[in-house]
């Protein structure tokens, strides 16, 4: 078949063939296609990750290729400056004065010849001055301050019901347990990462397992007291209705693995080069 491995033939791992296993053997393996070779930009086995796994290393590539898109389908997406923030009042005044003082002497030039001009003020002449100065006030603003899209919602991250406070606490220790054993990279920061990822586990096991008994007490109360507003609850959380992606034909998973069938191996790939 036309597959190959990858592990220590491109990215970080280039030449090494890093463990990926309890510390002893390489038994995770990225199996890539010919073709995917060429679309693989990195790869590189990470430390080893108590949370993900008991003994296996998390492996991490990423896959680049050119995107598909409809031209007649692309919506253009409206932007707006972000609000004045007092904190970067300083840098506003700094960037107008270094960035845009040629546009500040083109307004004063027009100023003196209106003076000059000795005549009636126009009111063309006060629209190009403020079209001038708003357009020195946008532009800066869009500099110092960014975008961001017009009337963009932003969604909260669905947590699960049971996800509570303790778990976060764990959750952050672990991370700085993590981040301190990846800088130090000691015996004794590795032990501190499996006693962080051991609690951690305990934390979210205890809090699921507390959730599941409560919701069950619940349920068991409202068959009695209020068998509508226990349907009401159950049709509210039935996962069922929601998150449903398109199903793979299976005309389309059988050509697929036809064509892995048929040995077509490119003789001119060379998976020493990057």
């Amino acid at each position: 078949m036309n597959t190959y491995i990858a592990n220590s033939r491109i990215g970080n791992d280039k030449t090494v063939g890093k463990i990926t296993c309890n510390d002893v053997s390489v038994v995770d393996y990225l199996i890539l296609s010919s073709d995917l070779f060429q679309m693989t930009k990195n790869f590189e086995v990470e430390e080893f990750n108590p949370i993900l796994s008991d003994v296996h290393c998390n492996l991490n590539f990423t896959l680049e290729s050119k995107p598909y898109t409809n031209i007649n389908n692309v919506k253009t997406v409206e932007k707006q400056v972000i609000k004045w923030n007092n904190n970067k009042q300083d840098k506003f005044v700094k960037f107008v004065k270094e960035k845009k003082s040629e546009k500040i002497r083109d307004i004063e030039n027009i100023l003196d010849k209106i003076i000059d001009r000795n005549d009636t003020v126009q009111q063309t002449d006060i629209d190009t001055t403020m079209n001038k100065i708003c357009d020195i006030f946008n532009s800066s603003s869009i500099s110092v301050f960014g975008t961001k899209c017009k009337n963009q919602k932003y969604t909260k991250h669905n947590e699960k019901p049971w996800y509570k406070r303790g778990c976060k606490g764990k959750r952050n220790l672990f991370h700085q347990a993590r981040q301190s054993n990846g800088k130090i990279k000691s015996e004794e920061s590795k032990n501190a990462l499996k006693e962080a990822s051991k609690s951690y586990k305990k934390e979210l096991n205890r809090s699921y397992n507390d959730f599941q008994m409560n919701t069950a007490k619940d349920l068991r109360k409202l068959a009695k007291s209020d068998p509508k507003l226990l349907w009401k609850k159950l049709n509210s959380i039935d996962t069922n209705k929601s998150n449903k992606t398109d199903a793979v034909k299976i005309e389309d998973l059988y050509e697929h693995f036809k064509r892995l069938s048929q040995d077509e191996v490119i003789e001119d790939i060379d998976l020493t080069k990057d």
